[in-house]
Order: C-alpha cells, then sequence, then structure tokens
C-alpha cells in the first residue's frame, strides 16, 4: 500500500497532486481487493477440503450403519433360536412333570402290593 503525501501543512506543495493522490487511491484499492479475491479463494478452497472431509465422514457412517444393521440381524436370528430352545425347554419340563407323576403312580401301585 502506497499513502498519499498531504504535505506538511496545507498548500506548502509537498504533498501530491490530486490526480497522483487519487491514482495512488485507486492502486490501494486495487491492492484491496485483490487481497479480498485470494482469502476469498483461500475460504473456497478451506470449503472444498472440508466438503470432501464430510463426505468422507458420510461414507464411514454408511459402512457402519450396515454393519449395525447386520450385526441387528444377527442378533434377532440368535433371539429366535434362543426362544426356539425355550420352547423346546418347556415341552421337555413338561414331559419331565409327566413323567414324574407316572413314577409317582408307580411307587404307590408297588407301595399297595
Amino acid at each position: 500500500m502506497t499513502q498519499v503525501q498531504v504535505g506538511t501543512v496545507p498548500n506548502d506543495g509537498t504533498g501530491d497532486v490530486l490526480r497522483e493522490a487519487f491514482i495512488i487511491t485507486n492502486a490501494n484499492f486495487v491492492e484491496i481487493f485483490d487481497d479480498l479475491d485470494a482469502a476469498v479463494i483461500g475460504l473456497n478452497s478451506s470449503i472444498s477440503g472440508l466438503d470432501t472431509r464430510m463426505d468422507a465422514v458420510e461414507a464411514k457412517n454408511t459402512t457402519q450403519d450396515a454393519s449395525i444393521t447386520s450385526i441387528n440381524g444377527q442378533i434377532m436370528s440368535l433371539n429366535t433360536l434362543i426362544s426356539n430352545q425355550n420352547i423346546t425347554i418347556s415341552s421337555m419340563n413338561a414331559i419331565i412333570a409327566s413323567q414324574s407323576a407316572a413314577i409317582a403312580e408307580l411307587y404307590e401301585i408297588i407301595g399297595n402290593l
């Protein structure tokens, strides 16, 4: 940035003439706008980088969601298997109870002989 020379005191002839002062002012604005453009380009690049990272995170989440869905399916299969085993155990308990009653009757019959 170039500074406009205003002189030591008004109209002392040591400062920049009006035309030169505005040429310097315009050049300073061009420099400011160029710096802003560079900053915007840098920000856009950063945003693009963040978008790429977000896409990677979303891809990982999709993979993890698929894994969780698979695990949930396996858990449901195991729950079904356990439920079937519980039904089998309940049936066996009913048979054992019936057999115990029959054995008790046999002991009673044997005891009465």
